[in-house]
């Protein structure tokens, strides 16, 4: 991880069948793009709807502020994730792992 004053930098894993939390964030911009693995990504449009698409190596989405999201690893999944660096900004609408609604994703 890289942590500095204009961004911050991820890589995360995944186990085949985890998910991140269903959440948002009120200042936040990040841009996830798929390393290796197949995805199944949840990304509120502009309507508030959640669309579901699949995502594969190479693929990537860019999550604005208060736009909900989720990323399910199908198989064993890696990916990058750049953002903003408000990293405390996390609003857990769901957590399989029972974490604070507000706080970092670990």
């Amino acid at each position: 991880m890289e942590l500095n004053s204009n961004y911050c930098y991820k890589v995360i894993s995944i186990n085949a069948g985890s998910r991140t939390s269903y959440q948002y964030h009120e200042r936040k911009t990040e841009t996830i793009c798929i390393i290796s693995g197949d995805a199944e990504v949840w990304l509120e449009n502009d309507d508030g709807f959640v669309e579901k698409s699949k995502m594969v190596e190479s693929d990537y989405f860019t999550v604005p502020p208060l736009r909900k999201h989720r990323v399910t690893a199908i198989t064993d999944l890696v990916f990058h994730e750049v953002s903003t660096p408000e990293v405390e900004d996390v609003v857990r609408v769901e957590d399989d792992f029972n974490r604070d609604a507000e706080g970092p994703v670990a």
